[in-house]
């Protein structure tokens, strides 16, 4: 799930879209029903990822 979030929201990043823009295209969306309802919520998940990915994490 992790690696394949990481995937999609890299090529996001490459396309020019910004963190809003990832976090609002429900990126998660077919992780969502298992992984989706903690206390971080899918489209904050994907921003998080997406701030992450831009500041040079793996």
């Amino acid at each position: 799930m992790l690696a394949a979030i990481s995937t999609r929201i890299r090529r996001m990043i490459a396309e020019g879209k910004t963190n809003d823009e990832i976090a609002a295209s429900n990126v998660t969306a077919d992780f969502d029903a298992k992984w989706g309802k903690g206390y971080i919520k899918p489209a904050q998940f994907a921003g998080m990822i997406a701030a992450s990915l831009r500041k040079g994490a793996p």
